[in-house]
């Protein structure tokens, strides 16, 4: 990788006349991102097809990513009054100042490393914390062999046109090689489709699962290689779930979600879509705890409506309580044996005539006793079951709009208390490479047990870290090309430090900033949030009244980039615009100006 022309040496297929690597010297320089970006998009798609050279360009991007890192780390000091002659001077005082905690945090900037996740968390609960539990924790999957445009598009750019019945008469082998060696087509397709599903279905004036307001979008991939989309989101419309307004929140779940198999005869397109993409099969996931038959809890049971579940009273005697908790739980372990025994339609003794008298009859229960044991949550807070036949079962969660309009597995569940919505921040958001992780907390004792210089120390962090990753092509593809996010988040996090100011961390000004300050100068360091607060101009009003979180919020530095990295990509679709045209000030008579200039 060292060798200056290591990437026209180890891809002579590509190269065949051995020039014009990302390592030449070029009239308008290319950074690699730019570089590789160019390359896999090119033409002919001989780049974008060739998977050795697709981790290649992953992996010097994301050497150069580790490099810039540790540059930046290394000038994050506690903020100590010194002159700039005395840095100047003395290079080892800056280093005697530098922030080690914060200098071993430098992967946050570099997408998928398991510090880039933590920063995600970190902003997530913040929103929770602020704006309060989101009202829908939504996934949508990958349905990527049954997306017959997406075949046609890989189609198109060998040449051909092929039909929606050829596309059909493709066979399973032949679609996994066209998707195999289209990773770039695939993976852009994903992103496109997920951004168009936004704007034209869940952002559009029909509001399929209420107005939405904010969101926290990640992008996770499959063991098979294919993304898919997990999503937290706050509607402005959703009542919140108490016991004075709870047939409010449940006519409100019924209005938007749904669970059961649509009638064959007057809803056929519907039906087809739920029974391909809805219905639920045990495998291995399902096994993944421990003493648990299914983690997603199917088959579910089944109720004539929605049913909200309520903890018993505090005020029912602890015996008493013990002994209505196990009946419940005796109960409805029976009814939950019955379903997956027979009302599963993966077993041969499925039974879809098999009605919930059958099973009340099985049991030796009565209805009021079935009904009874699922109006009460064992815990501590509400629980749902959402109105669902027995023929429905195994039905997952959807809403009719998004199933029509991704064609994919939809999932939509309600959030409605703290805990459940940590769970998933916690489960779904915060999900890194275990091994990735634990090499480099490996590297990390190792550089300190050896009483490494930090630099050595974050060479070594970064070097695990480039040698230890598992993803896939299309991950790879992710990771590579600047467009593709695996993050998103509307409202953004900024982060304000509240230390006191000689433990707060700052940036300090390179060596060149350093040489054009006066000796006695204590300008070292980049200006920050707090010091871009106390220079606004105090002879505007509503500037001068605004808190230091408000201002934080508000404004933001207008950094002037040389070069877009993505300037010539795919433009953007689901934009932070499109949620503010949403928002509905609180006071509409509060104004402020677009842009201040400092003092």
């Amino acid at each position: 990788m060292m060798d200056k022309q290591c990437e026209e040496l180890a891809f002579p297929v590509l190269f065949p006349r051995g020039r014009f690597g990302y390592n030449v010297d070029r009239d308008v320089k290319l950074s690699p991102v730019k570089y590789f970006n160019a390359r896999l998009l090119h033409y002919t798609g001989r780049f974008a097809t060739n998977p050795e050279y697709l981790f290649f360009a992953q992996f010097i991007i994301e050497q150069k990513k580790v490099y810039d890192s540790i540059n930046i780390a290394l000038k994050k000091v506690y903020s100590q009054p010194v002159s700039a002659n005395q840095l100047r001077s003395n290079v080892q005082s800056l280093q005697n100042l530098v922030c080690q905690d914060q200098a071993y945090l430098f992967l946050r900037q570099i997408p998928g490393t398991p510090s880039y996740w933590q920063k995600f968390m970190y902003e997530v609960v913040a929103m929770v914390k602020q704006l309060g539990i989101p009202t829908w924790f939504m996934t949508l999957s990958c349905a990527d062999l049954r997306w017959p445009d997406l075949f046609q598009i890989i189609a198109r750019t060998q040449g051909k046109d092929i039909s929606d019945d050829e596309v059909d008469k493709l066979s399973y082998k032949e679609k996994c090689d066209m998707l195999n060696l289209n990773p770039v087509v695939v993976a852009k397709h994903f992103q496109y489709r997920v951004e168009t599903f936004f704007k034209e279905v869940l952002l559009s004036k029909a509001n399929p699962i209420g107005k939405i307001i904010y969101y926290a979008l990640r992008i996770e991939f499959q063991m098979r290689g294919s993304p898919h989309l997990h999503a937290l989101i706050w509607t402005s419309d959703s009542p919140e779930l108490n016991n004075d307004n709870k047939q409010a929140y449940i006519d409100y779940i019924d209005k938007h979600v749904q669970a059961f198999l649509p009638n064959r005869e007057t809803e056929p397109h519907l039906h087809d879509l739920v029974k391909t993409y809805q219905k639920h099969s045990h495998s291995k996931t399902c096994r993944k705890y421990k003493n648990t038959r299914c983690r997603f809890n199917f088959g579910q049971f089944f109720t004539n409506r929605t049913i909200v579940a309520e903890p018993l009273s505090d005020d029912i005697d602890e015996g008493l309580k013990m002994k209505t908790l196990e009946k419940q739980n005796e109960i409805l372990i029976s009814v939950k044996e019955i379903i997956d025994d027979v009302l599963n339609p993966s077993k041969p003794n499925y039974d879809p005539t098999f009605t919930d008298s059958d099973i009340f009859n099985k049991v030796g229960i009565t209805e009021d006793q079935y009904y009874t044991a699922l109006s009460i949550s064992p815990g501590s807070d509400y629980e749902l079951h959402l109105k669902r036949p027995t023929d429905s079962c195994f039905i997952n969660n959807y809403f009719i709009a998004g199933l029509k309009g991704f064609a994919a597995n939809v999932d939509l569940q309600p959030v409605f208390n703290h805990y459940k919505c940590i769970t998933y921040v916690c489960s779904y958001f915060t999900k890194d490479e275990t091994e990735c992780s634990q090499a480099i907390m490996n590297a990390a004792k190792e550089a300190k047990a050896t009483n490494m210089t930090i630099r050595d120390g974050l060479k070594k962090i970064g070097a695990a870290f480039l040698s230890t990753r598992e993803v896939s092509s299309q991950e790879c593809v992710y990771r590579c090309m600047p467009e593709l996010w695996l993050r998103k988040i509307f409202p953004a996090a900024v982060f304000v430090s509240t230390d006191l100011p000689d433990k707060r961390v700052r940036v300090a000004k390179s060596q060149q900033e350093l040489k054009e300050l006066d000796d006695d100068s204590t300008d070292v360091y980049k200006s920050n949030i707090t010091e871009r607060y106390a220079r606004r101009p105090h002879s505007i009003p509503c500037i001068d009244n605004l808190c230091l979180a408000e201002f934080a919020a508000y404004y933001y530095k207008d950094y002037k980039k040389e070069s877009q990295e993505t300037g010539d990509a795919q433009p953007e679709i689901l934009t932070d615009n499109m949620l503010e045209s949403q928002q509905t000030s609180q006071n509409e008579d509060f104004s402020l100006p677009d842009k201040i200039r400092l003092l």
